[in-house]
């Protein structure tokens, strides 16, 4: 019986060690996976940012574009 309560006692240690371990694998998955979803975020901020100037400089373009030809009919 003595021999049996060592082995009890180590296995729930290990039990308990594994436990925790699957805790902090876990926080750091749910981190990296928050950290993921941040860097998408700005990602998608920047890209509206980009989109923006990139509209502005086809408005641009297409005004040069409309001044040329009125130079060039007149």
């Amino acid at each position: 019986m003595r021999s049996l309560l060592p082995k009890l006692m180590h296995s729930k240690k290990v039990s308990a060690d594994e436990n925790e371990f699957k805790k902090v694998e876990s926080f750091l998955q749910l981190n990296q996976e928050n950290e993921l979803v941040n860097h998408i975020k700005e990602m998608d901020s920047d890209i509206q940012v980009v989109e923006e100037d990139l509209e502005s400089i086809f408005r641009q373009l297409i005004k040069t574009r409309v001044s040329l030809l009125n130079i060039l009919h007149n």
